[in-house]
């Protein structure tokens, strides 16, 4: 006999909060060091755009290599 009951959606629902927060770390990291190189470059008309236009960041991340 088992003493624990595995709450199998519980359990997925858990797994997904944990994902997502995960997700949310790894993004913000990866935008924050975008904005810190442009900054450290001196590029900041760039790093304006950048924080309002997500498609000129994801140009300026193959540009960066991130």
């Amino acid at each position: 006999m088992c003493i624990f009951e595995f709450d199998e959606k519980k359990f997925l629902k858990s797994e997904r909060e944990w994902a997502r927060e995960e997700g949310f770390k790894k993004g913000e990291q990866h935008i924050l060091k975008l904005l810190k190189f442009l900054k450290d470059s001196g590029r900041y008309e760039d790093l304006s755009q950048a924080i309002s236009d997500q498609g000129y960041r994801e140009q300026l991340y193959s540009e960066y290599n991130l």
